[in-house]
Order: C-alpha cells, then structure tokens, then sequence
C-alpha cells in the first residue's frame, strides 16, 4: 500500500507540473530511478526511511492549489519544522 500511496503522488504531482518522475525521484530520494522502478515492481530500494523521506518531500513541496489525496494520510511535520 505505501508503494501505491508514492506512486499516486508521484503521478499527481508529475500531471499539475511539479516535474517528471525522473525529476521528483532525484529531488525526493535522490534517484532518476525510484518511481519507475517501482512502477515495475522493483522495490528493493523503498524502505520505510525511503518512503518517509518521499512523504516528507511530497508534503513539503505539494502545491498549494492541488488537493492532497484523501485516501494517503500526510506525514506527521517534523518538530523542527514547527
């Protein structure tokens, strides 16, 4: 399911400007990679600190116009972000 939850990010995101998924997985996890790999199937590289951090930039970075989807919850902001 956290898979689902980036990739329906990463595809929003992509759709209302926010770059192409080569774009979004450099600025996210610092990997061209990341969304077509998982896109395919290969998740070896989506772990939880991988995921949050992909959370965390999408949260971040998420236009101000474009709804989150409702079905992803956020991730929590971070202390130091407060």
């Amino acid at each position: 399911m956290m898979v689902d939850h980036l990739l329906i990010l990463a595809a929003a995101a992509a759709a209302n400007g926010l770059g192409s998924h080569w774009q979004l997985g450099l600025r996210a996890v610092g990997s061209a990679k990341f969304f077509r790999d998982l896109k395919d199937g290969r998740r070896r590289g989506c772990t939880l600190q991988t995921y949050e951090r992909a959370m965390r930039y999408f949260w971040a970075n998420w236009p101000e116009d474009l709804e989150w989807p409702a079905d992803i919850p956020r991730p929590p902001q971070r202390k130091d972000a407060a």
